[in-house]
């Protein structure tokens, strides 16, 4: 009888593991989430606020030739342009970093835009901040506008 109970205890004991298995197997899978218990809410944040970056140069906000902040001009992109687009052109990188311009032309010119944002009223303070502020990049490509500004007699 001793044999006969352990045999069906050990019967019983495999067809419980039997029909449990793919539920055990689904909780490991899981990670024996409860899908009916919510989750604990996340801790507190106790580290002080990251205050936000600082705002983006005007290059993001328009003009005839944002790419002149973002990339190298290319060759040949200059070729179709006349002097007045490439003065345009080599005016509107200072533009997108606020630059104040004196003259009338190009200030009346680049307060119509609605991205151009003066720097401030102080034109020699502003402006110096402005050329300190210029990529290695938009100064390449005023170099190479100023070059081609030059071929056509300018």
């Amino acid at each position: 009888m001793n044999k006969r109970s352990l045999a069906l205890s050990l019967l019983c004991f495999m067809g419980l593991i039997f029909l449990t298995a793919p539920t055990l197997a689904q909780n490991l899978d899981d990670g024996w989430v409860d899908e009916e218990v919510a989750p604990p809410p996340p801790p507190e944040k106790t580290s002080p606020q990251v205050p936000p970056p600082a705002p983006a140069p005007q290059a993001a906000w328009g003009g005839r030739w944002p790419w002149t902040s973002s990339r190298l001009i290319r060759p040949g992109e200059l070729a179709p342009l006349s002097s007045g687009e490439l003065e345009l052109m080599r005016n509107e990188i200072y533009a997108r970093h606020g630059w104040i311009f004196r003259r009338p032309d190009l200030r009346n010119y680049f307060e119509s835009q609605p991205w151009y944002r003066p720097r401030s009223n102080n034109a020699y303070y502003s402006n110096q901040q402005v050329e300190a502020e210029l990529t290695s990049l938009e100064k390449s490509n005023l170099r190479i506008i100023i070059s081609r500004e030059h071929a056509l007699g300018k």
